[in-house]
């Protein structure tokens, strides 16, 4: 029978490179090269590249590589490298076109750092002229197409109830989906 030597098998433990200004400076860089960032998302990513080092150095000072990190996430604001209000409108206006719900689209955008007054705002600029709740509706028929939900369903004997609930599921109010799906409660028990 095989053994393990104890000897052989030793687990490389992986000790994190020290962190300074100028590799802050570097995360943060290549971080919004690939991504595109709000504020609230980039502090949260720097937060824990400072977490990761202090708990692996006890003598790391992270009050001054969190002034860094405000002192980074300040001047990338300045440049324009992170920008909610613009991350929150081209958000909003793929999710009017992908069939996401209003509930759906701000709860996204609050998790991603953007405040609950921008989301208003640019929810409002994206509507052009609508209502919150007839984009709304908008979006549940747009879901409800892609999805095959209701009248878009191929085939006729589905319960429309698990379409309702579906609907419900993705975020839709409770008269939004009955809307959208043209369905009407009132005769059924």
């Amino acid at each position: 029978m095989f053994q393990h030597n104890p000897e052989k098998i030793k687990r490389k433990i992986k000790k994190p490179k020290p962190l300074t200004k100028e590799r802050l400076e570097f995360l943060a860089l290549r971080y919004v090269a690939r991504y595109s960032a709000t504020r609230g998302m980039l502090g949260r990513v720097l937060q824990r590249h400072i977490d990761k080092a202090s708990y692996a150095d006890k003598e790391f000072a992270s009050s001054e590589a969190v002034r860094w990190k405000n002192a980074i996430l300040n001047r990338y604001e300045e440049k324009n490298w992170i920008n909610d209000a613009d991350l929150a409108k081209r958000f909003i206006e793929h999710g009017k076109q992908a069939g996401l719900s209003q509930q759906k689209m701000q709860q996204t955008l609050l998790h991603k750092g953007v405040g609950k007054n921008l989301i208003k705002e640019k929810m409002v600029e994206a509507g052009e002229g609508q209502s919150i709740d007839e984009m709304d509706l908008d979006a549940a028929r747009i879901y409800a197409k892609k999805k095959s939900l209701g009248v878009y369903r191929k085939t006729k004997d589905a319960d429309p109830k698990k379409d309702f609930a579906k609907m419900c599921r993705a975020g839709f109010s409770f008269e939004t989906a009955r809307k959208a799906l043209n369905i009407d409660f009132s005769e059924d028990d």
